[in-house]
């Protein structure tokens, strides 16, 4: 009996280093965690502020379906964007319906045309990529160059 209660005392004196030193990792990563998240905050928040987006571009009409500002690119356009931190030029051509393409494409798709539509954010639109590499017009030409299907002459990938 003497022995057991030995042993029983001997687990109660591991038990509460173990649960400290559980609680003191927990508190650790806690801290790790919430130093990381300041971290990024203060990067994001210290970047470069200078904007990429010509004011005329910015419509302040406040009576279109609620929204007060949005960016619009002017159709037709060339939009050069040369960065100190970019370190080189990179030039989107946005067609007559104001998309990052480098073709106009028709309302009425052809008949004989499979036609994608790619929906996303400044990756998908490519944002400081020359159009003309971004991964929409690659995969157009991909398709068109080397995918032969019964019915379908031609594909558009079309980057919304």
């Amino acid at each position: 009996m003497f022995k057991k209660a030995r042993n029983s005392a001997a687990k109660n004196n591991f038990v509460f280093p173990t649960i400290l030193v559980v609680v003191l990792l927990f508190l650790g990563l806690l801290l790790a965690a919430w130093m990381l998240k300041e971290k990024i905050r203060n990067a994001v928040l210290s970047a470069t502020s200078s904007s990429f987006i010509n004011k005329g571009d910015i419509n302040f009409d406040q009576n279109i379906d609620g929204l007060q500002y949005f960016f619009e690119p002017n159709a037709g356009s060339v939009q050069e964007y040369s960065l100190d931190w970019l370190g080189y030029t990179s030039v989107n051509t946005i067609n007559n319906d104001t998309l990052n393409e480098t073709k106009n494409y028709l309302t009425e798709k052809p008949k004989d045309t499979y036609r994608i539509v790619t929906l996303g954010d400044s990756f998908v639109f490519g944002h400081f990529v020359d159009t003309v590499d971004n991964w929409t017009e690659v995969l157009e030409r991909a398709l068109n160059s080397s995918v032969s299907c019964e019915g379908v002459s031609n594909f558009e990938v079309i980057n919304l």
